[in-house]
């Protein structure tokens, strides 16, 4: 497996509470040295997820830090939370700063019809309170995304 593909498998393992990174770190250190290429892989990915590190909601998640990374915007605050109404929310990306946040949307997660109303309402609280939510999809361009993190930080 490429160094990619054990990472994403770590931070679902991670997400579901299957995985500490402690332990992630501790099998990469108990595999022998070898010159393998699974090693080498184990390696990498633990590397790149030191203290601290947050696997996010979903890799799509991922996939959207690493679209601002590249482009070289500040990147947002990752699960913001927001109080608002006696309600405490938690806004994927937020730019607290500007009151502009980012969320991560798709059918998959939120697809069901009591799903669908919960987020509306979970998207309509942190408006009333000040904030520009800006819905994401696996359909948002990633030029979206950097424009909409541009604005933020203006």
């Amino acid at each position: 497996m490429t160094p990619w593909r054990v990472g994403r498998v770590a931070d679902q393992l991670h997400r579901e509470k299957q995985l500490t990174l402690r332990s992630l770190a501790r099998c990469a250190d108990e595999v022998p040295v070898s010159g393998r290429r699974a090693s080498r892989s184990m390696r990498l990915a633990v590397a790149e997820r030191c203290a601290g590190y947050d696997p996010g909601g979903s890799d799509q998640e991922l996939d959207v830090l690493a679209v601002l990374r590249r482009a070289g915007v500040r990147l947002p605050v990752r699960q913001h939370r927001v109080d608002v109404e006696e309600r405490s929310y938690y806004l994927d990306f937020a730019y607290p700063g500007s009151w502009h946040a980012m969320e991560w949307d798709t059918f998959t997660f939120h697809g069901q019809v009591s799903a669908f109303h919960a987020d509306r309402e979970r998207l309509r609280r942190p408006q009333r309170g000040g904030w520009q939510v800006w819905p994401l999809t696996n359909r948002t361009e990633p030029q979206e995304i950097v424009a909409i993190a541009t604005l933020a930080t203006a």
